[in-house]
């Protein structure tokens, strides 16, 4: 998408819009540290062709607690601060990594209908990482929370030697009035995305879906 319309009016969102958000801000510090004591464990799924590098140590990597529903129950378990606040409409959350040197390329999101949040746990000094999303530039705070449509054309760098981490929350976006499930449901039933489908078959993402758990085969 790359132009704004009613449903869709804008790149950022001010967190007043979204109070259910505050219990998750209120612990970040909790959140790091939990992350600190388990980073290692489970799935660090690499993206490398979203990304650009100075250097062949650069990355950018996602550890999944939730996608689209389904949770991954093993490693939730070792995240109990997470594990409490999830609900029903809380459509994803993973922590994503960016090393230092590394650039997301341009590229949109999954749906119009969901809108993305970053919660900064980890942000080296300066702006040396920023975000653009449209035509507008963003950089993290430490703790404060960044909304953002990420259906819009959108792309992130990290220009320190450290890395950036933030915990990704998705959930609907209120101005279209569809449920998480509903949401969900329709595009995994119409799943076209070569990234997802390179992981797992249609029929094993809607399987995994009505059991409500990420497929870890």
């Amino acid at each position: 998408m790359t132009s704004k319309s009613n449903q869709n009016p804008k790149f950022f969102y001010e967190m007043e819009a979204f109070p259910f958000l505050k219990k998750w801000q209120a612990i970040w510090q909790e959140i790091l540290f939990e992350w600190q004591q388990n980073q290692e464990i489970g799935t660090h799924q690499s993206f490398e062709h979203y990304t650009q590098k100075s250097n062949p140590n650069s990355k950018w990597t996602l550890q999944t607690l939730r996608f689209f529903l389904m949770d991954n129950k093993p490693l939730l378990e070792f995240f109990p601060k997470i594990k409490a606040l999830l609900n029903s409409e809380i459509i994803a959350a993973e922590f994503s990594q960016l090393s230092g040197g590394t650039h997301i390329l341009p590229h949109h999101g999954f749906s119009k209908m969901i809108l993305r949040c970053h919660l900064p746990l980890i942000v080296p000094n300066g702006e040396q990482c920023g975000i653009r999303v449209g035509n507008e530039i963003r950089h993290w705070k430490t703790g404060e929370f960044l909304i953002f449509d990420d259906s819009f054309e959108h792309e992130a760098w990290n220009n320190s030697t450290e890395s950036r981490l933030v915990l990704m929350l998705d959930f609907p976006n209120p101005n279209y009035n569809y449920s998480a499930e509903e949401i969900c449901r329709y595009k995994l039933e119409n799943l076209k995305d070569e990234t997802l489908l390179a992981l797992a078959p249609q029929p094993i993402w809607l399987k995994a879906f009505e059991a409500r758990e990420l497929p870890l085969g």
